[in-house]
């Protein structure tokens, strides 16, 4: 065998082998990059199905806001239950920290429905809404007010679940890389 022909076998060889490693590297990264795109198609369809959860129970709540009654209650605790669903099912593809936001707001929702039920109640004479005169030691004169409080009480969670929203969407979108 000359040496032209022991080179050139070598480059053949050398060539086969590179094929066949580069040919298994490129079957290692394309499964990585499925599995990456696989997570990432999983983690989209979960936000988006979240966040679509999460829009329908604010406009449920909204309803309740302007409407305090049995009918818009019911609404709002039906797709407060459907949102808490929607998490479960998600949270095998959510991070620890983004479960976590989601059960604060979906926590802040439910003391919302409670004080809800409170003021209803109120309303309907099941409970007795305090109201209460006192002189404060400079001489005003001061009203508590049972059903006034619980409505502010009501609004400063309002304000909560629609603050973790907003930071939420920021968050999942830039997660989604959009803005």
């Amino acid at each position: 065998m000359s040496w032209a022909e022991i080179i050139i076998g070598g480059i053949i060889g050398g060539g086969l082998g590179g094929v066949i490693v580069g040919g298994i590297i490129n079957h290692y990264s394309n499964k990585k990059l499925a599995q990456f795109h696989l997570i990432n198609e999983s983690q989209f369809k979960a936000f988006s199905e979240l966040w679509a959860s999460l829009s329908k129970l604010k406009n449920k709540a909204n309803d309740l806001w302007d409407n305090a009654n049995d009918a818009t209650l019911v609404s709002f605790v039906n797709s407060l239950r459907d949102t808490t669903g929607t998490l479960e099912a998600n949270a095998l593809v959510l991070n620890e920290s983004d479960f976590n936001n989601l059960k604060d707001i979906l926590t802040k929702f439910s003391e919302y429905r409670i004080g809800k039920i409170r003021l209803i109640d109120m309303d309907k004479g099941k409970i007795k809404s305090e109201r209460k005169e006192f002189n404060l030691t400079n001489g005003i004169r001061a009203i508590y007010d049972g059903r006034l409080s619980q409505i502010s009480q009501n609004e400063d969670l309002k304000n909560e679940y629609e603050n973790l929203l907003g930071e939420l969407r920021t968050k999942f979108q830039d997660k989604m890389g959009i803005k």
